[in-house]
């Protein structure tokens, strides 16, 4: 699953309007996430990967994308054990998981501005 709508929507008690502007501000600020995991990758930097993986880990557990935070956290044990090639693909799997989250988002039922 890509966007559990029922559960973000549960966990803010059925507030579309507050919902929208969480994915708002998601759809916003993950890209910034992103660069700093892709810095991290291209510098084989663990520690900066680990910390940049886990912040992204809580965005996205925030709203409820259960794949996306899968790759996040496959990232973050990676750069625990220094996997670099396992984290090249790791990326790729994560930034197509967060494509798809994007678009799910953007054509919910909980309208983004």
């Amino acid at each position: 699953m890509i966007f559990d709508k029922s559960e973000f929507l549960s966990r803010l008690e059925g507030d579309e309007l507050l919902g929208s502007e969480i994915i708002e501000m998601f759809l916003q600020e993950y890209p910034k996430l992103l660069d700093g995991i892709h810095q991290a990758v291209e510098q084989r930097n663990a520690s900066l990967l680990e910390r940049a993986a886990h912040s992204l880990m809580g965005s996205v557990g925030d709203v409820a994308a259960p794949q996306a935070l899968e790759h996040a956290r496959a990232l973050e044990q990676m750069a625990r054990k220094g996997d670099w090639e396992g984290a090249n693909a790791a990326l790729v799997r994560l930034e197509v998981a967060l494509d798809q989250l994007a678009r799910e988002m953007r054509n919910s039922e909980i309208r983004v501005a």
